[in-house]
Formats: C-alpha cells, structure tokens, sequence
C-alpha cells in the first residue's frame, strides 16, 4: 500500500513513487539521494555596475570634480561588494539506475531537508548521504 511521505511544493514522495517538475519517477530506481550546499555569483548586472562606475571614476577625475569622484568611487565600491558576494542554495540530487537527476534546487534548507527525509523513509536501506554542509 502506498503511503505518502512528502506533498508540497510541487514535489510528491511516497513509498512508491516520487513526482517533481511534473515528472513521476519509481522509487524501485531510486540508487542514493544526497543532499548538498552551495554558492553562486551574483549575475552580470553587478559586474556591468561596477565597470559602470570605474568609467564613473575615470571621467570624474579627467572633469576635476570632487563631489562626483567621491560618489562615483563609492559606487563602485557597492558594485565590487555585491559582485563578489554570493547566494547560498542547497540540491538535492538523485540516482538513479538510468542516471543522475537534480531533482530541487532552493534557498531553503527546511525544503530540502524535509524531502530528504521523506526519501530516507521511504526505503530504509536506500543510500543517504548528506553534503555535510546541513546542520
């Protein structure tokens, strides 16, 4: 008898069967889940800001003027930070017999933790493994 495990979000995981992006997969196929943090840039828009306001800089300083060299620099100070930081996200990948598939992708490691959990629930012998970067 199925029994669900996980339902929300678009994701569905039962002891039979798992669903995600309108994909249902058999979780007989299921090899391993492992769930994993991560990091990505900020997009080009930063980047696009902060040569921006090095141009900002260069004409401030060939023009002379303090009060525009002084904000231009400061912008260009906020677009190098901004640049350089990141955004944190967590996956959760699954194997299977016919490969590999990145079944979530968020922002929320309450997400991805709790259908990780759903999957170790699911088949008590099932290969778990954690990234080691979740509390």
């Amino acid at each position: 008898m199925e029994k669900t495990l996980y339902d929300d979000a678009g994701i569905f995981v039962s002891t039979e069967r798992f669903t995600q992006q309108g994909k249902t997969y058999q979780m007989t196929d299921v090899v391993s889940v492992k769930q994993a943090s991560a990091s990505r840039g900020k997009n080009a828009s930063a980047g696009l800001a902060a040569v921006l306001s090095f141009v900002g800089v260069c004409g401030a300083i060939y023009q002379g003027g303090g009060l525009l060299l002084a904000l231009s620099m400061a912008l260009m100070v906020a677009a190098c930070l901004w640049f350089s930081s990141t955004l944190p996200y967590v996956t959760l990948t699954v194997t299977m017999a016919s490969g590999e598939i990145v079944a979530i992708v968020s922002p929320e490691e309450g997400l991805i933790r709790a259908v990780h959990e759903a999957f170790a629930a699911s088949s008590p012998n099932r290969s778990m493994a954690d990234g080691g970067s979740l509390a």
